[in-house]
């Protein structure tokens, strides 16, 4: 599962960075009107930076923070000492 998190939050950092690459300011794509990404300062696509890539980086950072909990609350039985009475 940690795996799949891990993926998610690579392949958003990757859409973001194409996002900002494509914008007029940087431009890495080439300066002609097809390469860049101008529909985003409009509304309504205006929120998509805004919220979904929000949401969908907390829900990241939330589902890695828990599956790390629940890694160290696991330890295998081998390793927990036991008292001999």
């Amino acid at each position: 599962m940690q795996a799949w998190n891990v993926w998610g939050f690579v392949m958003l950092a990757v859409i973001t960075a194409i996002v900002v690459a494509t914008t007029p300011m940087l431009h890495l794509f080439g300066s002609e009107p097809a390469h860049l990404n101008t529909w985003v300062a409009y509304f309504p696509y205006v929120w998509l930076p805004a919220t979904p890539v929000v949401f969908a980086l907390a829900g990241h950072l939330i589902i890695a923070r828990k599956l790390r909990q629940t890694a160290m609350v696991q330890v295998p039985a081998s390793v927990v000492p036991t008292v001999a009475a």
